[in-house]
């Protein structure tokens, strides 16, 4: 079911638009600085469970994957979302499978 701002067709470019250099400063919406509401939207797709898992097993040298991973998706295709998940985990040691 569409979030409701959606529905009503209020949602704001803030909201649209994710933007990491504001989650990284303290002073991106809500629904993106804080972990736990951000975790709470997005549908963790395979491909985000993918990168999380690859990400997190190279950092922590359990894996000899790519030192350097290209996110190739067209435009809205959740390359922000991505880095924003990756920035939270970082952060708040926030694992979801």
């Amino acid at each position: 079911m569409p979030r409701d701002e959606i529905l009503s067709g209020d949602l704001s470019l803030d909201l649209f638009a994710a933007k990491l250099l504001l989650v990284v400063e303290g002073n991106a919406p809500q629904v993106y600085q804080n972990a736990n509401k951000f975790f709470a939207n997005p549908f963790a797709t395979d491909g985000i469970k993918t990168l999380i898992r690859e990400v997190f097993s190279r950092l922590m040298k359990q894996s000899a994957g790519a030192g350097v991973v290209r996110l190739e998706t067209s435009c809205g295709g959740g390359k922000t979302h991505d880095e924003i998940a990756l920035w939270h985990i970082c952060q708040n040691s926030v694992v979801r499978s």
